[in-house]
């Protein structure tokens, strides 16, 4: 038998050791990590905005107080016949303040709970970016096969993908307001990655996040559409049980309240303000008036039959790419998945600007699968790393918020500038827009030519057997 050596390829073309050519980059990557995060920290005197909401409900639960008592009053300030309610306050069901009070309880002060917060989100966001980066192919091979090859490991990807998921400015405002964005992303795409190995703990990840955002119940699409039966019903068992359990242990009033709020919420009902980046809040800007927004044309009629087949060519467009069955593949199998994401964000009735969070990692993983592998489609490649190049734009979130409209919106303003100014606030529905046509059209490719996929082989170097004495008396025979 014919003994086979595998020879390791360790250096590049100028001699340099690729393993610490990839820890460079990973170091780099931490350590920019590093400095955002903590820049983002000492910004700011004390706790996040949005975050010291969640410590007030939090010391309400702790004091056995009713969080939710403020927004009925909202309700009776706000509510006039045909107008729905604005969110102000806690709005969340009651487990995550019920967890935040822990702290509270064990005296533990709101700065120290919010650093504790804040190591804990930065942790999950490395885990679940590590844990993805397992199903992601670990070289890139553009054209020189040996000179620019470049090999990751896991770890080493996974941080620096976490590294890059902060990089866009509304990762940034995320982690400066103290939302809970950050955290549902990694547990949203954490959920996909462990689905994808078949992990029993698949539902645990989405469910916890669904007891935030109850809207990304809406995720579990994927795995009904691939027959994931046992993985969506746990994920429903689970969800229901966190987001109705802890009702049955707090005053009847916290009920009652809890869901007074939610009928007459207008976040469930498509808002027009520029903030909301889903398409119906798109589609409302340019025919319906809203508090900061005029319409380019005034036709409340024509928003049903426009948004209607936009929802369902979305739809169409995602079910077209995604197999029906959970690929063998893993890369072609998360590429897949992460579909999911920029698709909630343009179906959904509420997509905040802070919510897009959630595309930072399709944009991530998607490039990477379409500059790792060969076959891919040169319009594939650049839409995606533009959208990507686009949405990393220092301080892009501005243009949602309503001071930088300017005059365009103002009434009396022509047409044209007011169309304008409509297409620049639905900036970040664009990019999902593009995003998932364009991932779209790679996972199919990655369908039709599956050699796309195939990992390069290993260099292997076959080593003849040293001669034996037999062998060698056998040949002086023959020769005689």
């Amino acid at each position: 038998m014919i003994a086979e050596r595998v020879v390791p390829f360790s250096r590049n073309a100028q001699g340099w050791p690729s393993r610490w050519r990839e820890w460079s980059v990973t170091i780099v990557a931490g350590l920019l990590g590093a400095v955002i995060w903590i820049h983002i920290l000492a910004s700011r005197a004390g706790v996040g905005f949005d975050f010291a909401i969640y410590l007030q409900a939090a010391h309400l639960f702790a004091a056995g107080d009713n969080p939710y008592h403020r927004l009925i009053e909202i309700i009776q300030q706000q509510q006039t016949p045909g107008h729905l309610v604005i969110a102000s306050g806690y709005v969340y069901p009651p487990l995550f303040a019920l967890l935040l009070a822990i702290p509270i309880h064990l005296g533990m002060g709101d700065k120290v709970i919010w650093y504790g917060w804040n190591i804990l989100e930065a942790m999950l966001l490395l885990a679940a970016m590590i844990d993805v980066a397992r199903l992601l192919p670990p070289a890139s091979i553009p054209r020189h096969a040996q000179r620019y090859t470049w090999r990751f490991t896991a770890s080493q990807l996974g941080i620096t993908a976490a590294a890059a998921m902060l990089l866009p400015s509304i990762a940034m405002y995320d982690l400066y307001l103290g939302q809970t964005d950050m955290l549902i992303t990694a547990l949203t795409v954490w959920s996909l990655s462990l689905s994808i190995r078949r992990s029993p703990w698949a539902s645990l990840p989405l469910a916890c996040a669904v007891t935030i955002k109850p809207t990304l119940l809406f995720m579990v699409v994927i795995w009904l559409w691939q027959r994931q039966w046992r993985t969506v019903v746990w994920t429903l068992l689970i969800s229901l049980l966190l987001i109705l359990g802890p009702f049955l242990f707090l005053p009847t009033p916290v009920w009652s309240n809890f869901w007074t709020f939610v009928i007459h919420w207008d976040g469930l009902q498509g808002q027009s303000d520029p903030i909301n980046q889903a398409l119906i809040g798109v589609v409302k800007r340019f025919f319906v008036p809203s508090d900061f927004t005029r319409p380019w044309i005034y036709a409340p009629w024509l928003v049903l039959p426009i948004w209607i087949p936009l929802e369902g060519g979305t739809l169409w467009l995602a079910a077209r790419a995604i197999p029906r069955h959970l690929s063998k593949n893993s890369a072609m199998a998360i590429g897949a998945a992460l579909l999911m994401l920029p698709l909630f964000l343009l179906v959904s009735m509420l997509a905040e600007g802070i919510h897009y969070c959630l595309l930072i990692p399709a944009l991530l993983g998607l490039n990477w699968l379409a500059w790792t592998t060969s076959g891919v489609a040169r319009w594939q490649r650049l839409t995606l790393a533009l959208a990507l190049a686009i949405f990393a734009i220092p301080n892009l979130s501005s243009v949602l918020i309503p001071s930088s409209l300017h005059a365009l919106v103002l009434p009396g303003a022509p047409a044209w500038g007011r169309f304008e100014a409509l297409v620049r606030t639905s900036i970040f529905a664009a990019i999902a827009a593009v995003t998932l046509l364009a991932g779209s059209a790679l996972i199919r490719s990655f369908v039709s030519v599956p050699s796309v996929f195939e990992k390069p082989e290993p260099i292997i170097a076959r080593v003849q057997p040293e001669p034996t004495d037999r062998f060698i008396e056998q040949c002086d025979q023959y020769s005689d």
